[in-house]
């Protein structure tokens, strides 16, 4: 279990606007990419990486990065590895999927005029990233400014401010570190970034990914009374399934922006836990390494599936914990 903490709001102007967003568009006073390649220190190989992952991705293509925001998360992904070398812990890699999710959040944060980890439908980041598709599991920081003058469009001045947001997060000190906590995160290997601004405002979204398990396509929507059939593996051998923990909540209900705005840290979690199986009770892998997961639903609403992993086999007979172990998935499935 977890909690994610309190986000972070940079205020320079305590009233939230609501008037009319500005275009998206990114502008240089540079021309080219080249130049800002060199200026920022990336090299064109990384770039073209990104470009042909960018490329791929078909799913939430109405918040699909041009190059030069694409460019930009890819200074900040140098950022965020910089912060997590100086804590001794892996590089992650940029998500193309968990940016769109962050983008579409900080889009619609921005001009709807609210800021937090719940957007208006009252999803928190672990839905949002499953419904457009992601499995993994998913851990937010978030940043605002909001100001009573203008935000600049201008490329370096937005890499700015995604800058100035990541480094207050680094900046926090024990034990009100929870942002700095989540970046540092031993266990991520990707990351979402997401941003957006709009007339009198500002956001930026980091969404932490922890990719080990390879799924087989499930259905995601089902019936009351149906069964659910989900089939995975580690993509690493030498990680074992350890515990798997299925948590209920009732139907979403749409937020007011008031009430998002009240709230701070997200629980990583629910109070109602639907099933639990620990080493002894996770059936066997087949041939292919896939084990499969049959849960009947016989309620309406959501069940949020956690499947951790361990470093090493189980082998303490009908005791266990799952403190220290991997979190590696983020599934939601919807009952109807």
């Amino acid at each position: 279990m977890k909690i994610i903490p309190l986000t972070v709001l940079l205020f320079i102007s305590l009233t939230l606007f609501q008037k009319k967003a500005l275009s998206q568009n990114v502008t240089s006073r540079q021309t080219g990419i080249d130049q800002k390649l060199a200026t920022y220190h990336i090299s064109r190989e990384e770039f073209a990486y990104y470009q042909i992952l960018n490329n791929k991705e078909h799913r939430l293509s109405a918040y699909r990065d041009d190059d030069l925001m694409l460019l930009s998360k890819i200074i900040l992904l140098h950022r965020i590895n910089d912060s997590r070398e100086k804590y001794h812990v892996p590089p992650v890699k940029l998500d193309i999927l968990a940016s769109r999710v962050a983008n579409q959040m900080s889009r619609e944060s921005c001009d709807k005029g609210f800021f937090g980890h719940w957007n208006l439908e009252g999803e928190k980041p672990f839905h949002r990233y499953a419904f457009a598709g992601g499995t993994d599991h998913v851990s937010e920081n978030a940043s605002a400014l909001i100001t009573t003058g203008r935000i600049s469009p201008e490329f370096d001045d937005i890499v700015g401010l995604m800058e100035n947001a990541h480094s207050g997060f680094m900046k926090e000190e024990a034990p009100n570190d929870g942002h700095k906590q989540t970046v540092i995160g031993p266990f991520h290997n990707f990351v979402g970034i997401g941003t957006a601004w709009c007339e009198h405002g500002f956001r930026y979204y980091e969404e932490f990914i922890d990719r080990y398990l390879q799924f087989r396509p499930f259905q995601q929507t089902i019936k009351k009374g149906e069964t659910a059939t989900i089939q995975f593996r580690p993509l690493d051998k030498k990680l074992y399934p350890y515990v798997i923990i299925g948590y209920y909540e009732p139907p979403l209900k749409p937020m007011t922006r008031d009430e998002i705005n009240r709230l701070n840290s997200y629980n990583d979690f629910s109070e109602d836990i639907a099933f639990q199986l620990w080493p002894w009770q996770i059936p066997s892998a087949n041939r292919d390494g896939y084990i499969t997961l049959r849960k009947r639903f016989n309620k309406k609403g959501l069940y949020y599936i956690q499947i951790y992993l361990s470093k090493e086999p189980y082998e303490n007979g009908r005791r266990a914990s799952n403190r220290g172990k991997i979190q590696a998935s983020g599934i939601v499935i919807k009952v109807q």
